[in-house]
């Protein structure tokens, strides 16, 4: 009795396996043969891929039927132990990778330049949710200014207006960055021509809406913010910010309510850098998200200004 049944189920199973194993050599077999071998019996590929199908390629061309149909048992080992050796002789091309990053910006980075590598983190950010990033550096209050502007410097086109940033359609983003690049010096006594070779100073500014109610809270990263502290002696106040980041606030108080901002960063420790700095601070906010509450905003080295 045991051995009928050993017998039946012995059956069964070489059925099952059989019919597995031929359904997905069939499979393999026929969509290489279509890559390769196209209706009117001319290659699609170079022939050194079509050794797999030499022994059968007759019956292929010549026959809308499977070529297993054909074929024996023997026809699906040579393919099953030519396939491994064809892979290891024509090994498959690298996966895609993402493009290379731009360079991160220099102390003297043209804004087109800046440009490519703000466009390059807002594509490939990580944030558990998008963030609209500006895709240009914001160096002018006005329009008027910029215009002012084109005769000193050669990249004005590429740079943009506050009203630019805060016209912008930010789509479902809850969260928005912007890098600046203000220039925050005088030419007051200064000799003819001596400060259009000033830099930019360079800060960011990012919202976060309130998750819970109306208006956004702002925050304003840089570099010099620590210094500026220590210098003081105390924490900081609104009005110890630069005329050009209290233009950001009050812009964005024009367009609705902001119950907070906040003000901070470090690392500016030696000339030319703070352009590097933020934007190697952007860096975190596209991969992380804006620091947002009281809490996580104190342990990372804001303070509260408004």
């Amino acid at each position: 009795m045991n051995i009928i049944v050993n017998t039946i189920v012995n059956t069964i199973v070489n059925t099952i396996v059989n019919t597995i194993v031929n359904t997905i050599v069939n499979t393999i077999v026929n969509t290489i043969a279509n890559i390769i071998v196209n209706t009117d019996n001319t290659y699609l590929y170079p022939p050194s891929f079509s050794f797999l199908l030499s022994p059968f390629l007759y019956s292929i061309t010549s026959t809308t039927t499977s070529p297993l149909s054909h074929s024996s048992y023997l026809y699906q080992e040579y393919i099953l132990h030519q396939i491994p050796i064809y892979l290891i002789m024509n090994p498959l091309p690298p996966p895609l990778l993402p493009p290379a990053a731009p360079p991160l910006p220099g102390r003297l980075t043209v804004a087109n330049e800046t440009s490519d590598y703000l466009q390059y983190l807002h594509q490939n950010q990580s944030a558990p949710a998008p963030i609209y990033l500006h895709p240009n550096p914001i160096s002018f209050y006005t329009n008027k200014e910029k215009v002012d502007w084109t005769a000193t410097y050669n990249d004005t086109a590429a740079r943009h207006t506050y009203s630019q940033y805060t016209n912008a359609n930010r789509g479902s983003a809850h969260q928005t960055a912007s890098l600046f690049q203000t220039w925050g010096n005088t030419w007051v006594g200064r000799p003819a021509g001596d400060w259009q070779y000033d830099e930019w100073h360079a800060w960011l500014g990012g919202t976060i809406r309130n998750p819970s109610g109306p208006g956004k809270t702002v925050l304003i990263w840089d570099s010099n913010a620590a210094n500026m502290v220590d210098h003081k002696g105390r924490e900081p106040i609104f009005n110890d910010l630069s005329a050009p980041q209290r233009r950001f606030v009050n812009d964005l108080r024009k367009k609705g309510p902001i119950p907070e901002a906040w003000y901070g960063g470090s690392g500016n420790n030696q000339d030319h850098i703070c352009t590097p700095l933020a934007a190697q601070q952007l860096q975190g906010w596209m991969q992380n998200g804006l620091p947002y509450g009281q809490e996580q905003l104190a342990a990372q080295g804001y303070w509260r200004v408004r």
